[in-house]
C-alpha cells in the first residue's frame, strides 16, 4: 500500500513539473510576440512555438513535437538604409552560402513589400530531405527575413498556409 501511495505522489509531482514547463514556455512565447515590431497572422491550424534554439517560430498544430518538419521564422535583421541586394549578398557570404560569385543570379520578385529576394536551398538531415526558402524584404527602413523550412513531404500541403502568413504580416 505504501508503494502505491509513493508512486502516486511521484506521478503527481512529475505532472506538476511538466505543466509548469509548458506554462513557462507559453509565457516566453507571449513575451517574444509582444516584443515584435510586427504581427504575425496565422491560419487556424498553426501555432506559435519555441524552436530548438528557443527562437519564436510558427508551425502547424498537427505536427506537434515534430514542428521542425515544417517551420516558419520571421526576423527583423537590419536597421538602416543599406541596399537590400547588397545586404542579402553580404548575409549569404557570412553564412558561407554559395552564390556562384554571380550576384545577378539572386532571384528577385515583386511582392506586396516591394523588391523581395528569394533564396531556395535543399539539404538532407536525419534521412529527411528538406526544402528551405528564405525571403528577404524591406519594410520601413528595416530588412526582414522570412524563413520557411519543410520536409519535402509537407511542402505542397502547407504551401497556401505559408503564402497566407507571408502576405498577412502586419507592421506597426
Amino acid at each position: 500500500m505504501k508503494k502505491i501511495f509513493l508512486i502516486i505522489i511521484i506521478l503527481c509531482l512529475y505532472n506538476c513539473g511538466v505543466h509548469k514547463i509548458k506554462i513557462n514556455e507559453q509565457i516566453k512565447i507571449q513575451r517574444l510576440i509582444d516584443s515584435l515590431d510586427f504581427k504575425v497572422v496565422l491560419p487556424e491550424n498553426w501555432k506559435s512555438i519555441l524552436d530548438s534554439h528557443q527562437n519564436l517560430s510558427y508551425s502547424p498544430i498537427d505536427l506537434d513535437d515534430k514542428f521542425y518538419k515544417n517551420i516558419v521564422r520571421i526576423d527583423d535583421i537590419s536597421d538602416g538604409n543599406e541596399i537590400l541586394k547588397s545586404f542579402v549578398i553580404k548575409s549569404l557570404k557570412a553564412e558561407k552560402k554559395d552564390i556562384n560569385n554571380e550576384p545577378d543570379k539572386l532571384n528577385s520578385i515583386k511582392t506586396k513589400y516591394g523588391e523581395t529576394y528569394v533564396i531556395r536551398e535543399e539539404s538532407d538531415w536525419n534521412f529527411t530531405h528538406y526544402i528551405k526558402t528564405t525571403f528577404y524584404f524591406r519594410h520601413n527602413d528595416k530588412i526582414f527575413r522570412f524563413h520557411y523550412s519543410s520536409d519535402e513531404r509537407f511542402q505542397k500541403k502547407y504551401f497556401h498556409d505559408i503564402d497566407f502568413i507571408f502576405n498577412s504580416l502586419e507592421f506597426n
